[in-house]
């Protein structure tokens, strides 16, 4: 396999973000690299400046960071407002809470089984909803504490910092009046927040992501959403029924319960079994559009990028404030082989898509698409999915002849599978399904 230099390699050292110098051929390099042509970049402030920011420029406690960083106060005074009864301290205020946690409990580079059984014995009593914004504000001012990121909290907006932390299921109970993200790139009138039907998914997400989200490593925030996409739609499937017979549909998440214990999922119009956590989901890698947003969302913010997700007449949708793109779930469960750059679509594009009823945005990316390979039969990538074999993934091939761009495209798009070319058509490998687990040890090889 080719060497990347944009994705973790096993055979280094554990992943870290290296300082680099600001200079144009350097982002430049990144940008070709990226194949990132269309995609709206961050600003040139993303890329780490080894003079702006180190161990000169010391972050301070956890304390002060709620009090010093704009972004961040907000979220001390509703803290303070909030108060459980846990099993350590008895009655408690939310912020005692965190920094309890903060510097007593927390420690994203444990790993996830560990760190699960600390936490579930600290929260013990708070409502999971409150353990969504907990857990986030928790995580990402451990992120910040450690210099784990060349980019900062303390240079967040709070409009920022709400699409950072944002719970959407505090909110939609208005248990607690959190700042909500900015409406700027809203795509129409009233944007709602998507709110998944079972919120352990959204609390494993803010926390279990962070080992994979390393291996998406890169010192510019728009080559990780990159990375970050290119590996979701590369290894997660829309629901389907194989042309056997065999169904990969919401029953492989049932584990033998009743048929009662299903819950309505707006995205599929009736009940279905939900995931139990974030892990199973990573064991079948089965959904609809729903789930690869979490992830996404999930995998930039374990890096402190914002990004949060809306819900768009069912469909799941990320939304990167950054970047001033949207990223929709099923165009991630479906096209595994288009580039990961086309798949970011800017507000206006959405609100094209929205005016002409294409809730999946189907004929914004087809128009993206067939624009960025003028000429070339670009069915091809609308034609490949991933597929379950067993316990492994696959990608669905064809037996045509493809011209060179097509060809490497798609091996750069999914180059776990070693797609090759053989008597005149396209093969590739199965690639065996690993746990959240597994893919979160710091020697495994995510792409492979």
């Amino acid at each position: 396999m080719e060497n990347n230099p944009f994705r973790y390699q096993p055979s280094q050292p554990k992943p870290r973000f290296e300082k680099i110098k600001k200079t144009v051929s350097i982002v430049a390099a990144a940008g070709l690299i990226a194949g990132c042509g269309d995609a709206k970049k961050f600003g040139s402030d993303e890329v780490y400046d080894s003079g702006t920011k180190s161990e000169q420029e010391p972050k301070g406690d956890y304390l002060l960071m709620f009090e010093n960083y704009p972004g961040l106060k907000p979220y001390k005074d509703y803290l303070e407002k909030i108060s459980f009864v846990t099993n350590k301290e008895g009655h408690e205020t939310g912020l005692h809470l965190v920094l309890d946690v903060l510097e007593n409990t927390y420690d994203a580079d444990i790993g996830n089984v560990e760190e699960e059984f600390r936490l579930k014995e600290r929260l013990a009593g708070v409502p999971v909803q409150h353990q969504v914004l907990i857990i986030r504000i928790v995580h990402a001012l451990w992120v910040e504490k450690h210099q784990v990121v060349p980019w900062s909290l303390k240079d967040y907006s709070l409009e920022e910092t709400a699409a950072l932390l944002y719970d959407p299921y505090l909110a939609a109970e208005n248990q607690v009046a959190v700042p909500k993200p900015s409406s700027q790139d809203a795509i129409y009138s009233s944007t709602p927040m998507e709110v998944y039907p079972e919120v352990q998914l959204e609390l494993d997400a803010s926390y279990k992501l962070y080992a994979l989200a390393k291996k998406m490593a890169s010192p510019n925030k728009n080559q990780i959403l990159i990375n970050s996409i290119r590996w979701i739609k590369s290894n997660n499937t829309h629901t389907y029924t194989d042309q056997d017979g065999t169904v990969w549909d919401w029953d492989r998440y049932s584990d033998g319960r009743p048929d009662s214990e299903k819950k309505f999922h707006l995205g599929t119009g009736f009940d279905i079994f939900i995931p139990r956590n974030l892990d199973r989901y990573f064991d079948e890698r089965i959904g609809g559009c729903h789930e690869p947003v979490i992830v996404l969302a999930g995998l930039l913010r374990s890096l402190n990028i914002p990004a949060y997700n809306i819900n768009y007449e069912g469909h799941g949708m990320t939304h990167i404030p950054g970047s001033h793109t949207y990223v929709h779930g099923d165009h991630m469960a479906l096209m595994p082989a288009t580039p990961s750059s086309l798949l970011l679509v800017d507000n206006t594009a959405c609100k094209q898509g929205i005016s002409s009823g294409d809730s999946m945005m189907v004929n914004v990316l087809n128009q993206k698409i067939d624009a960025a390979f003028p000429g070339e039969e670009t069915i091809y990538f609308k034609g490949i999915h991933v597929l379950r074999k067993n316990d492994t993934l696959l990608l669905s091939l064809f037996n045509d002849k493809v011209s060179p761009i097509i060809f490497e495209t798609i091996k750069s798009e999914a180059p776990q599978y070693s797609v090759n070319v053989e008597q005149g058509g396209v093969t590739g490998h199965p690639v065996k399904i690993k746990s959240l687990n597994e893919l979160s040890g710091p020697s495994d090889d995510p792409w492979k």
